[in-house]
């Protein structure tokens, strides 16, 4: 593979995610060298090292910390795609705080399908990891087991719940295959995490569409529902079986076909303008 030196003055910016975490490192070393000096830095965070809610020793969480310090340290934006990470985060490192700002992220295309009443027995997606350190998925299994209606649950996870006539269960999967499994869907369920500040990515790319959205609420209820219940997108419920159950059974006697739209908000190009507009690039972009 031809190898790609990147020097000060080639770019206006440089731009790194958390998604691999690999690649802030990346760009560290950058600096490190002596490869880019005076070059802005925008570091994009999904989930902080030391926000990790799946890891929980004392040496990962100190390690983390002083890992995540280090890179702050070099930014010239830190950006959080969550609310409530970039308030913990400015807690946490507080000598940052001034150059931490939120953006959220958008989906990656638009898909308008044309809005129709459901009938026959209606279709519901999960598509997300459930691991019970970070998720709580039982409630809604168990919920669907009482139902007739047609399940797909897409995603790895380390509880007990197995297929049955009309639950099918499938590993995760690549992002054409979810789009297929989600474009036969009549609600996309979304579930919270269990605890934390971080809101999983996928409720974004359902902004992007005209489905039904069940937001199943956890974790810091008030928050997040403060955070997007403004949009009049989501159809909330409590991460309980009877709570689950009633929702949907609204859903399908036509009670929210008002809130199946897509939030332009979050369109790429809407994103992009939003992070450029923060970090003073407007009139570049």
């Amino acid at each position: 593979m031809e190898q790609i030196d990147i020097t000060d003055n080639m770019y206006d910016l440089i731009i790194s995610s958390s998604d691999p975490k690999s690649s802030h490192l990346f760009v560290y070393k950058l600096y490190q060298k002596g490869s880019l000096r005076d070059t802005p830095w925008v570091q994009i965070w999904g989930d902080p090292f030391s926000a990790d809610i799946t890891r929980n020793s004392k040496l990962y969480k100190w390690r983390a910390k002083l890992e995540e310090k280090r890179l702050l340290g070099k930014a010239t934006w830190s950006v959080y795609v969550s609310k409530l990470t970039l308030e913990a985060q400015k807690r946490r490192y507080f000598q940052y705080s001034d150059k931490m700002i939120f953006c959220a992220p958008g989906y990656v295309k638009e898909k308008e399908y044309q809005v129709k009443e459901i009938t026959g027995i209606p279709k519901i997606v999960y598509c997300g990891n459930y691991s019970s350190k970070a998720r709580n998925l039982l409630p809604f299994y168990r919920a669907m087991l009482k139902t007739q209606y047609n399940v797909v649950i897409c995603g790895n996870g380390d509880i007990s719940i197995e297929n049955t006539e009309h639950i099918i269960l499938r590993e995760r999967s690549s992002f054409e295959e979810v789009e297929h499994i989600e474009e036969d869907a009549d609600v996309l369920v979304y579930l919270c995490n269990k605890k934390g500040s971080q809101i999983p990515g996928k409720i974004y790319q359902y902004l992007g569409t005209t489905k039904y959205i069940l937001f199943i609420l956890d974790g810091e209820i008030d928050n997040i529902k403060k955070i997007f219940e403004p949009y009049a997108r989501f159809v909330f419920c409590k991460n309980t079986e009877e709570d689950i159950l009633d929702k949907l059974d609204k859903i399908f006697k036509g009670q929210y076909q008002h809130m199946q739209f897509v939030v332009k908000e979050f369109s790429p190009e809407s994103r992009a303008l939003d992070l450029m507009c923060q970090i003073g690039y407007e009139n570049e972009y």
